[in-house]
This record gives structure tokens, C-alpha cells and sequence, in this order.
């Protein structure tokens, strides 16, 4: 029988020759495409750009701005270093550079190792979403590292501080930018008025929400960004639900766009607006 031994990361049960199990490699790669999401929605919350109020109407004396802007701030430190410091270990890692021409769209298993191998010595820089995505493509060389266990631990609890510091906004609908300083603001479902703290400019979050509406229909993207930009806009729903209803036939993939593993498949992409409708249609049977 092969010998088998406990996931450090889990504590399940692997084979002797992985560092960490395949379940948790799957749901690292899932959190590591979603922290550029999370980064800029941590930035959000640090820069003090959501009013929340009672949603009662016009603007009343309880609408202030939300009072936990340093823990984000420390959620997005510990983020940041945390991605950076994992950069940094693996791209000290010894990695041999092969001369020659290779296909970047292929997946032949030349090309592959020859194209993550000149990615690693290259410096993905400081931004959060940079190193994530950065990460995200040298995961193989993260699970054969010998300290794959405690980089996974150190990761998932960086992310999970991050999410769970922008929870509390969960209801948040977004308002779009400030015409002035191009910041983006968002108010709580019910709210008449969304102010722009650094500007002190009020804006009507419905006649903005109509706007944001009208930009952003016709764009295509992932399951998971569809559903952030629905939710954001008040139409909640998961990233699950959009790939059940492609599944069933209920919404079209309209495209495909790059893995972010140079080995991953295709991501089917959807339109906003398709999926809003879904929603929409969802609730409105609820209701009924």
C-alpha cells in the first residue's frame, strides 16, 4: 500500500510524494484569482470611501463614514507582505533558464516549463494583484517547495483577514466614481445620498446606480467577476450560481479568456447584463 501522509495545510490525507493535497492547491489557486478583487475593495475600505446610513432618505446625521478604515489598512499590509514575501522565496529558488523560442498559447509541456521558468526570475513589483497573479502562475513551484505547508497556511490567513475585514460592507452597492477625484463610492441598499468624503460632493445613488447599470451591461467576464459586479450593483448572486445556470443552458458563454495557470484551461466569460436579468428573474419569483 503507498505510504500516505497528513496534509499540512489540512490535515487530510495525501500521498507521500506531495507537499500539500490537490484539494487545497485547487482552493488556493481560487483565492489567490480573487485577491486583485479583494486588494482594490480593501483599498475601498482603508481610504474611507463608504457612507453608511439608516436608508431612510435624504442624508441624516447617522450617515458617517465607517469607522474601520485601519483595519483594512493592516488587512492590506499583511496582504501585501505576505504575497511579497512568498515572491521572494520562490524566485530565490534555484530555476533553469532553457535558450530558444517557445508558443505562449500552447500547452505543450516544453513551452509550458520552459515560459514559467523565464516568468520567475522576472520581479512582479509590489502591487497586490501583481503578485498574486504572479503566485498564482508559479503554484507549482510553491507546492514543491519544502515550507509548501506553512506558505499555504501564512496565504489563506492573510486572504481570510482581508475578507473578512470588507464583510461588513457586504450590502454595499456601488455609486461609481466621483466625478471629481475619480474615487469610488459606495452606499448602503435604501440610501437616497452617497457623499464623496475628500470632495464633500453628494451624489443620488439611484440616478447613479442607472448609470453604472447602463456602462457596464455589455461587458463580459468570468463567473466570478459577473457576479462581484452584480452583487455590487444590488443584484446579488454567487459565482456558483452563474456556472449552474451556464450549465443548464439558462445564460450564454460569450467568450473565453486565459487561465491564469499557463496549464489551466479556458475561463468561460458571461455578460453583465445577462446575468442581472437572471437575477432579477430569480427574485422576482421569490416574491410572487
Amino acid at each position: 500500500m503507498p505510504l500516505r501522509l497528513r496534509c499540512p495545510a489540512c490535515g487530510l490525507d495525501m500521498a507521500a510524494s506531495l507537499n500539500v493535497c490537490k484539494p487545497c492547491v485547487s482552493s488556493l489557486q481560487r483565492d489567490l484569482a480573487d485577491v486583485p478583487n479583494l486588494a482594490l475593495h480593501l483599498e475601498f475600505a482603508a481610504t474611507g470611501q463608504v457612507r453608511m446610513g439608516s436608508g431612510g432618505g435624504g442624508r441624516s446625521d447617522d450617515e458617517t463614514p465607517v469607522p474601520w478604515n485601519q483595519k483594512a489598512r493592516d488587512a492590506q499590509k499583511v496582504l501585501a507582505e505576505t504575497l511579497t514575501a512568498w515572491v521572494t522565496v520562490i524566485r530565490s529558488a534555484p530555476v533553469t533558464i532553457y535558450p530558444g523560442p517557445t508558443c505562449r498559447a500552447c500547452k505543450h509541456r516544453t513551452c509550458v516549463a520552459m515560459n514559467l521558468a523565464r516568468d520567475r526570475v522576472t520581479n512582479p513589483g509590489q502591487e497586490i494583484g501583481d503578485t498574486a497573479r504572479w503566485l498564482a502562475r508559479q503554484h507549482a513551484a510553491l507546492v514543491a517547495h519544502p515550507e509548501a505547508g506553512r506558505a499555504f497556511d501564512e496565504l489563506r490567513d492573510a486572504i481570510r483577514r482581508g475578507r473578512r475585514t470588507i464583510d461588513r460592507r457586504a450590502d454595499a452597492i456601488y455609486a461609481g466614481p466621483c466625478n471629481q477625484c475619480e474615487r469610488d463610492l459606495y452606499a448602503r441598499p435604501g440610501a437616497t445620498l452617497v457623499r464623496c468624503q475628500p470632495c464633500q460632493l453628494d451624489y443620488v445613488v439611484e440616478r447613479r446606480r442607472k448609470w453604472m447599470l447602463d456602462w457596464v451591461t455589455d461587458m463580459l467576464g468570468s463567473a466570478t467577476w459577473t457576479s462581484q459586479v452584480a452583487t455590487a450593483l444590488g443584484y446579488r448572486v454567487g459565482a456558483s450560481t452563474v456556472r449552474v445556470w451556464a450549465s443548464r443552458g439558462r445564460i450564454l458563454i460569450r467568450g473565453f479568456e486565459p487561465s491564469l495557470s499557463e496549464t489551466g484551461d479556458p475561463i468561460p466569460t458571461y455578460r453583465v447584463g445577462d446575468v442581472i436579468t437572471l437575477v432579477q428573474d430569480r427574485d422576482a419569483r421569490k416574491v410572487s
